[in-house]
Protein backbone atom coordinates (compact mmCIF):
# COMPACT_ATOMS: atom_id res chain seq x y z
CA UNK A 1 0.00 0.00 0.00
CA UNK A 2 1.49 3.31 -1.01
CA UNK A 3 0.95 6.63 0.78
CA UNK A 4 0.32 9.77 -1.24
CA UNK A 5 0.51 13.29 0.13
CA UNK A 6 -1.92 14.80 -2.32
CA UNK A 7 -4.59 13.49 -4.65
CA UNK A 8 -7.61 15.19 -6.15
CA UNK A 9 -10.79 14.23 -4.35
CA UNK A 10 -9.32 11.62 -1.98
CA UNK A 11 -6.73 13.42 0.15
CA UNK A 12 -7.98 14.21 3.67
CA UNK A 13 -7.97 17.90 4.54
CA UNK A 14 -8.16 19.26 8.10
CA UNK A 15 -10.11 22.51 8.32
CA UNK A 16 -10.17 22.93 12.09
CA UNK A 17 -9.28 21.53 15.50
CA UNK A 18 -11.28 22.41 18.60
CA UNK A 19 -10.53 21.52 22.23
CA UNK A 20 -13.43 19.85 24.05
CA UNK A 21 -13.34 19.69 27.87
CA UNK A 22 -14.33 17.27 30.64
CA UNK A 23 -12.63 15.05 29.64
CA UNK A 24 -10.01 16.67 27.41
CA UNK A 25 -10.63 15.76 23.74
CA UNK A 26 -9.94 17.20 20.31
CA UNK A 27 -12.61 17.63 17.64
CA UNK A 28 -10.84 17.37 14.26
CA UNK A 29 -12.97 18.56 11.34
CA UNK A 30 -12.35 18.53 7.62
CA UNK A 31 -13.17 16.34 4.67
CA UNK A 32 -12.32 12.96 3.13
CA UNK A 33 -12.00 11.12 6.46
CA UNK A 34 -13.05 7.88 4.78
CA UNK A 35 -14.89 5.24 6.77
CA UNK A 36 -13.52 1.96 5.42
CA UNK A 37 -11.12 0.81 6.68
CA UNK A 38 -10.81 4.12 8.47
CA UNK A 39 -9.09 7.41 9.04
CA UNK A 40 -6.30 7.75 11.55
CA UNK A 41 -5.26 10.95 13.32
CA UNK A 42 -1.57 11.48 14.09
CA UNK A 43 -0.08 14.15 16.34
CA UNK A 44 3.57 14.86 15.47
CA UNK A 45 3.58 11.49 13.69
CA UNK A 46 2.23 9.49 16.66
CA UNK A 47 -1.24 7.95 16.90
CA UNK A 48 -3.18 9.20 19.95
CA UNK A 49 -4.55 6.64 22.46
CA UNK A 50 -8.12 6.62 21.13
CA UNK A 51 -10.34 8.29 18.55
CA UNK A 52 -13.86 7.97 17.19
CA UNK A 53 -14.62 8.80 13.59
CA UNK A 54 -18.10 10.34 13.64
CA UNK A 55 -18.41 10.66 9.85
CA UNK A 56 -16.30 11.58 6.81
CA UNK A 57 -15.88 15.12 8.18
CA UNK A 58 -15.28 14.72 11.92
CA UNK A 59 -13.04 12.70 14.25
CA UNK A 60 -13.05 13.00 18.06
CA UNK A 61 -9.65 12.26 19.61
CA UNK A 62 -10.06 11.04 23.21
CA UNK A 63 -8.22 9.95 26.40
CA UNK A 64 -7.84 13.07 28.54
CA UNK A 65 -4.46 13.02 30.35
CA UNK A 66 -2.61 10.96 27.73
CA UNK A 67 -3.86 13.27 24.97
CA UNK A 68 -2.95 16.39 27.00
CA UNK A 69 0.64 15.12 27.16
CA UNK A 70 0.69 14.85 23.36
CA UNK A 71 -0.64 18.41 22.95
CA UNK A 72 1.30 20.52 25.51
CA UNK A 73 -0.25 23.90 26.29
CA UNK A 74 1.37 26.72 24.32
CA UNK A 75 3.34 24.39 22.04
CA UNK A 76 2.54 23.93 18.34
CA UNK A 77 1.95 20.38 17.13
CA UNK A 78 1.44 18.96 13.63
CA UNK A 79 -1.88 17.10 13.26
CA UNK A 80 -2.47 14.92 10.20
CA UNK A 81 -5.13 12.46 9.09
CA UNK A 82 -4.33 9.34 7.10
CA UNK A 83 -7.22 7.75 5.23
CA UNK A 84 -7.47 4.84 2.81
CA UNK A 85 -9.54 5.02 -0.36
CA UNK A 86 -9.73 3.06 -2.75
CA UNK A 87 -6.84 0.78 -1.86
CA UNK A 88 -4.36 3.66 -1.48
CA UNK A 89 -3.46 5.50 1.70
CA UNK A 90 -3.73 9.30 1.55
CA UNK A 91 -2.23 11.74 4.07
CA UNK A 92 -3.45 15.25 4.81
CA UNK A 93 -1.09 18.20 4.90
CA UNK A 94 0.09 19.15 8.38
CA UNK A 95 -2.42 21.23 10.34
CA UNK A 96 -0.46 23.24 12.90
CA UNK A 97 -2.36 23.48 16.18
CA UNK A 98 -1.55 25.24 19.46
CA UNK A 99 -3.80 24.93 22.50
Amino acid sequence: MQTRNAAKGFCPVITGVTVLQNPFRLDVTGQNFFLDPGAEVKIDGVSPPDSIRKNTREIIVKKGAALKAMVPKGQAVCITVESEYPGTSYKSPCYTFTR
